[in-house]
């Protein structure tokens, strides 16, 4: 996939999800070591391309005032979290935990 999908995904993704001032707010983004972390979580989605839709987020973010950090995620913190739900995996609750990881925070 071109980093004109990825603009275009991240765009949109920014424009439903985060408001337009962003000014004194800290956006973290969630990043992948590897493509199996990766597609645990989007089984569509590569390392590579992951990577190329939070950098058009962050661009996006940026330019509404935010700053940006990056966690790096990985499938067991998910399982662990998921011990914790108390809850059977699926590919929603996947979804879930890794939109969870995607926040906005009062810049410290």
């Amino acid at each position: 996939m071109a980093w004109k999908d990825a603009k275009a995904e991240g765009t949109k993704w920014a424009d439903e999800k985060l408001p337009a001032d962003l000014r004194g707010q800290v956006l973290q983004l969630v990043n992948f070591e590897t493509d199996f972390d990766s597609r645990f979580f989007y089984p569509d989605r590569s390392a590579q391309y992951h990577s190329m839709i939070t950098n058009a987020i962050a661009r996006n973010a940026r330019k509404r005032g935010a700053k940006t950090v990056y966690a790096t995620i990985t499938p067991s913190a998910y399982m662990e979290w998921q011990t914790g739900q108390g809850k059977e995996d699926s590919k929603e609750l996947r979804l879930k935990f890794i939109e969870s990881c995607h926040f906005l925070s009062a810049n410290a």
